[in-house]
């Protein structure tokens, strides 16, 4: 009787030490790790972060001006002048002109045939004398043309035209009527060129989960009773036949600032962290707003080898 006793609390404390054992070892592989482990990659995460967020939630990324070419547009004046083309023929003058996309100046080019260079010439709504044209429009070096002459003048009109010296802004792209209104082509010294290239982006930073939770609006746009809202990014044919990525410009976006993050205040929320999914409490400020601080809860989630972030960080 006494050995069967015996026995039963040595059972018990074998079961005991166990059971420990078992605990131990799963506090063990699920206990959340020092912040000091992490420190590197969750500053590492912070600062790549920032360009993501402008790209996913922000201005996005840079895109060709909507501007379609002004010469495109090109009209005709007849002067009512005759001269005589090279056949000895007496025709009308023809004027071929169109206005330039200075955004300042009325400024337009002209020409009297296809076969000529453009001159330019400014439209004002007040005389100009040459001193003021040169200060303004001033040639460059080597330069002999004649400039600054007035070739129009109607002061009932408050219209006076000036020949200048004048270079236009040169465009990356320009748009026709092919082109969807709504999007703009991303520019190629972005560095961007398929829809991957910004996942690829993405997934540098933001864990597979998160990722996944917003592709849908950025990627492929979402719907709502009858609102639909378009996808920010697309790949689409352009009018010059090349395919690129575009970018919407109806597509709703915010001032996403580059939150300033208190490092030495940083700490893991043990209640709420494991192994693999560690939450991180920091003090943080808008630059914008520099007094006002407050605690962020950050998420990082390990997978693949590293951690990444699990919620966004502006």
């Amino acid at each position: 009787m006494k050995f069967s006793t015996t026995k039963r609390i040595l059972i018990l404390i074998g079961a005991i030490i166990l059971l420990v054992g078992v605990i131990f070892l799963i506090r063990a592989f699920s206990a959340p790790p020092k912040y000091e482990e992490i420190d590197a990659r969750f500053r590492e995460l912070i600062d790549k972060s920032y360009d993501v967020n402008v790209i996913l939630f922000g201005e996005g990324l840079p895109t060709y001006e909507h501007v379609s070419d002004p010469k495109s547009s090109t009209e005709v004046i007849h002067t009512g002048e005759f001269v005589e083309n090279e056949k000895g023929e007496q025709k009308e003058r023809l004027i071929y002109y169109y206005y330039t996309l200075d955004k300042e100046n009325t400024v337009f080019a002209y020409r009297d045939s296809y076969l000529e260079d453009y001159t330019y010439a400014l439209l004002s709504n007040t005389k100009l004398d040459a001193d003021a044209l040169k200060q303004k429009f001033p040639t460059k070096e080597g330069d002999t043309a004649t400039y600054y002459t007035e070739i129009y003048a109607n002061e009932s009109e408050k219209r006076f035209c000036y020949t200048i010296p004048y270079e236009e802004v040169k465009y990356g792209y320009y748009y026709t009527s092919a082109d969807d209104e709504t999007y703009d082509y991303v520019r190629h010294d972005s560095m961007f060129f398929t829809v991957e290239d910004i996942k690829e982006k993405i997934e540098e930073v933001y864990s597979y989960e998160y990722s996944n939770s917003i592709y849908g609006s950025v990627f492929e746009g979402t719907a709502a009773g009858d609102s639909v809202m378009t996808p920010k990014f697309i790949e689409t044919t352009a009018s010059n036949g090349s395919m690129m990525l575009a970018q919407s410009n109806t597509y709703g976006s915010m001032k996403v600032e580059k939150r300033v993050y208190l490092f030495e205040t940083a700490k893991i929320n043990k209640l709420s962290s494991n192994k693999k999914l560690v939450r991180i409490t920091v003090d943080t400020y808008l630059p914008s707003n520099p007094e006002k601080i407050v605690e962020r809860e950050i998420t990082l989630v390990f997978e693949n080898g590293n951690w990444f972030l699990g919620n966004p960080t502006f």
